[in-house]
């Protein structure tokens, strides 16, 4: 059994400064539980619900690998990384994709995921500078609809409808969630993706416990299963960048875990942390969506449960408390937990270990105004 963690019916409170004045303040959920589903420690409501978005990439990487096993040992792990990621479309995103597309003769005109804005004003500059057209492939899901069409290919299914809710595909997308969270597959919720496929309606507890078996050694129906997660693991770790990109939080907080965790974000701010080898895992939401909130309260939350070393703390420690910098590059002001929020009473802050008692005397940090 884990040890259990503290825990508050309080939020996290994540505020953005500006001249030493909040700016915007975020209110942020976040749950730890164990692969039994016992929950170690929260903040918040740990019922809140939202859709899992790109959170479930690494599940639905280990729905492709269990129909298509060669993938394993064929692919390397920027390859495997790319494949769970939310990418940035920068070049070398772009030739990873390129490059599995060409080994295994997919063509890209079969993505089914539509195409968005790109993420950084670089890549978008690059691309106009080389008069290269937005399409399909530059799409941040493009890495993961890659590797359906891959298992299509592999099971004979039809490419034509690999995104929709009653393709052979998405049920398997579907029964791997809802084995991961707890759920039935024939009752578990789903609405619509940004790329089309479907997403999974979850509250934090139940993002928590599908976090926490991804990385349980001891769970899962088969040797393949737990190979599968484990090549996912070192490749999130090996070829973090793969995962995401330049100037995204994703990138460090996966390549400073030393390959002990597994860190993915979701749309609307969602994120789930798997701790390998523990049985532990972390859901998280901001509750107004705002991704810049994701950081600091994560890496407090971690801290708070000792899940995080002061050395891979510190090596993080650009996203604690991170710098906010106006067109001119000054700097104006932080994204960082308002620690005065966590100056509450015994009845509010409960420590859960037997016998001990809850001391905190976190004082709110003042930043010079500007």
């Amino acid at each position: 059994m884990n040890t259990k963690f503290l825990s508050s019916e309080q939020p996290i409170t994540v505020e953005a400064t500006r001249s030493g004045r909040p700016e915007a303040v975020h209110s942020v959920y976040a749950v730890c539980a164990d692969s039994s589903g016992e929950m170690l420690g929260r903040f918040g409501d740990p019922t809140w619900a939202t859709y899992e978005r790109s959170l479930a990439k690494p599940l639905q990487l280990l729905t492709v690998l269990g129909f298509r096993p060669s993938l394993l040992d064929e692919c390397s792990d920027e390859e495997i990384a790319v494949m769970a990621s939310s990418h940035s479309a920068e070049p070398g995103h772009i030739a990873a994709i390129r490059g599995i597309m060409k080994r295994y003769g997919i063509d890209e005109n079969l993505l089914l995921c539509g195409f968005h804005p790109l993420f950084l004003p670089q890549t978008i500059w690059d691309m106009g500078r080389q008069n290269l057209v937005t399409t399909p492939i530059y799409h941040n899901c493009s890495g993961k609809h890659t590797g359906m069409l891959l298992a299509c290919q592999e099971m004979g299914w039809d490419f034509a409808t690999y995104n929709r809710p009653d393709h052979p595909m998405q049920l398997a997308n579907t029964k791997t969630v809802a084995w991961y969270a707890g759920k039935d597959p024939e009752t578990i919720e789903y609405g619509f993706d940004g790329c089309g496929v479907p997403t999974w309606w979850l509250d934090l507890h139940a993002i928590a416990l599908a976090s926490a078996r991804f990385g349980d050694p001891d769970w899962g129906e088969s040797d393949l299963e737990k190979r599968a997660r484990d090549r996912i693991f070192e490749a999130y770790h090996r070829a973090a960048w793969y995962t995401a990109g330049s100037e995204r939080f994703c990138t460090p907080f996966n390549e400073q875990s030393d390959g002990k965790w597994l860190g993915k974000i979701g749309g609307e701010a969602v994120f789930g942390v798997s701790f390998r080898d523990r049985g532990i895992g972390i859901g998280i939401k901001v509750l107004d969506g705002n991704r810049r909130g994701l950081p600091p309260a994560l890496l407090y939350a971690m801290k708070k449960w000792d899940l995080i070393s002061d050395d891979q703390l510190e090596r993080l420690s650009d996203w604690v408390q991170v710098e906010r910098r106006n067109a001119p590059g000054w700097l104006v002001g932080y994204d960082k937990v308002r620690a005065d929020i966590f100056q509450m009473s015994d009845s509010e802050m409960k420590d859960n270990h037997e016998g001990t008692k809850t001391r905190r005397a976190a004082k709110r940090e003042e930043i010079d105004p500007l």
